[in-house]
């Protein structure tokens, strides 16, 4: 009996723990549709075309830095061409290269931020103990 007792208890608390991360990753990505939306002006059609693309971008985005952490050149150059590969799709979207552009840097700043801000809250709670 105590043992189903733990074994249920145990599966609750990886739930608890897993949907935590799923409403923070939603709380995220919330924030960057919002972003993206304001910084480039997008209209309502705009923002329904852009966005999956844009998710799929950060996505791969994401692959390339952390698969090449070790080397920074190798990093920025997987970086590079995942740009490369996606700066048509976007282009087709926001039909200038103004616009486009700007997804590299408004994404460049985002993740800034979110570093900055990730890096304060852990000066905040490593203070705190």
């Amino acid at each position: 009996m105590k043992t189903i007792l733990l074994i249920i208890l145990s599966i609750t608390s990886t739930w608890v723990v897993a949907q935590k991360a799923d409403n923070k990753k939603n709380a995220i990505e919330k924030i960057i549709v919002a972003y993206m939306t304001k910084n480039l002006n997008l209209t309502a059609d705009e923002a329904d075309a852009f966005m999956p693309v844009f998710k799929e971008y950060m996505k791969d985005h994401r692959t390339a830095a952390t698969n090449n952490n070790n080397d920074e050149i190798k990093k920025n150059e997987a970086i590079l061409e995942v740009q490369k590969k996606y700066k048509p799709k976007f282009l087709t979207i926001l039909k200038t290269e103004d616009r486009t552009n700007k997804v590299f840097r408004l994404h460049h700043q985002l993740i800034m931020r979110l570093k900055n801000a990730q890096e304060k809250r852990r000066a905040r709670v490593n203070s705190a103990v």
